[in-house]
């Protein structure tokens, strides 16, 4: 298993015996080999992205009393590095009403939004709660007849 790639200009400068079609054939070699050795070194992440991408990685939490939210994550990929990036749609409810420090405030608001190529970390996921698809299309749900009735003609 090698933990890089030689390029081709370095198998030639070291086997120069070798024909163009076995430097390209040991090249692609090098290649494999080396994925191999980020998959078992990012194992755990691997295993934790899969999951998400297969059975849906939906999760709720709360800031504070006054903010809750709703992510769905989803094509989740670990880089080269070990950094994992993801899409993410999300869903953030503001009540002011609820916020002791603006109690006069009786404002609130959502925020829905889909970003692309995020880094994980930036989530904290691992410390949020996990929910179902079930509970996500019902917020969605919810959401879609409200904007509906606001925005009747």
């Amino acid at each position: 298993m090698r933990d890089s790639i030689r390029t081709v200009e370095c198998i030639v400068r070291n086997h120069p015996e070798l024909t163009g079609k076995e430097v390209l054939a040991l090249h692609e070699q090098d290649k494999r080999e080396h994925e191999e050795y980020l998959i078992k070194r990012n194992q755990e992440k691997h295993d934790y992205a899969k999951d998400l991408n297969e059975n849906g990685g939906y999760f709720r939490g709360k800031f504070g009393n006054s903010q809750h939210y709703y992510y769905r994550v989803f094509n989740v990929q670990i880089l080269n590095d070990g950094q994992v990036m993801m899409d993410v749609e999300k869903i953030v409810i503001f009540d002011r009403a609820k916020d002791p420090q603006q109690s006069d405030n009786t404002e609130f608001s959502l925020e829905r939004q889909t970003k692309f190529y995020e880094r994980a970390d930036t989530y904290g996921l691992s410390f949020e709660e996990r929910i179902d698809k079930e509970a996500w299309d019902k917020v969605n749900a919810y959401i879609n007849a409200m904007t509906e009735l606001f925005w009747r003609n």
